[in-house]
């Protein structure tokens, strides 16, 4: 079967430059929100669509040295992926605090604290940067 992919609706709700995309395929969904800063963009992409299996959301609440946070931290991937009814949640964005370039910004969370923060709902997968995970069958 190949997996049919959109662009989500959430990047008009969005910034601009927000990548946000729902994959489907019989019987499974997933949800990437790459530059997703907020919890509630997820709630009105939720009430017009399925829930998703597994969302891959941001997690290191990356914020310039002066602006607002660009992207979600722990707390409020946790809450999206939940927002989503996802029972699976893969952190993304989680190792952008150990690059040069974060120097600029102010990185406040990690993928170990969004397992610590994940209610028994959700599994929290705190996959390596160019490991490869498959789910249970």
């Amino acid at each position: 079967m190949s997996p049919s992919a959109c662009k989500s609706p959430i990047c008009r709700c969005s910034p601009p430059s927000s990548s946000a995309y729902a994959f489907s395929t019989a019987g499974s969904h997933l949800f990437f929100g790459g530059e997703i800063a907020e919890a509630a963009s997820l709630e009105r992409y939720r009430a017009e669509h399925p829930r998703v299996d597994l969302a891959l959301l941001p997690v290191n609440g990356l914020r310039p040295l002066f602006g607002p946070r660009l992207v979600m931290g722990p707390a409020h991937a946790v809450a999206g992926a939940s927002v989503l009814g996802a029972t699976t949640l893969i952190p993304v964005h989680d190792a952008h605090g150990r690059d040069p370039l974060s120097a600029l910004f102010r990185p406040t969370g990690t993928a170990a604290d969004a397992v610590a923060l994940a209610g028994p709902g959700l599994r929290v997968v705190d996959l390596p940067t160019g490991e490869r995970w498959e789910p249970a069958r």
